[in-house]
């Protein structure tokens, strides 16, 4: 429900996209099979809530390059081409 909120989802909006550059992350989120045996016991409740909004077209899931996200710069090592090109996207210089 955070997440919705989050991303303003409203009646009428066109369907939000979840830039995501984790492959397997899509890949786990778009299958159906039954993933007993893999380490994602934790996310059980949040995975299915995810599955069921995408299934249902709340939601939708794309691949997008890592280099092409702009917050990535908040997750990995301090490197100054990827500050940069992330002050880029985000208009800040």
């Amino acid at each position: 429900m955070q997440l919705l909120e989050e991303i303003n989802l409203n009646e009428g909006n066109p369907t939000p996209q979840l830039l995501n550059d984790n492959k397997g992350a899509i890949n786990l989120a778009l299958s159906n099979a039954n993933h007993n045996g893999l380490k994602t016991k934790n996310m059980d409740i949040k995975y299915h809530y995810i599955c069921d909004l995408i299934k249902n077209s709340v939601i939708n899931l794309k691949d997008v390059s890592t280099k092409l996200m702009a917050a990535d710069f908040l997750t990995d090592s301090f490197v100054k081409e990827i500050l940069l090109q992330s002050q880029r996207f985000l208009s800040l210089k």
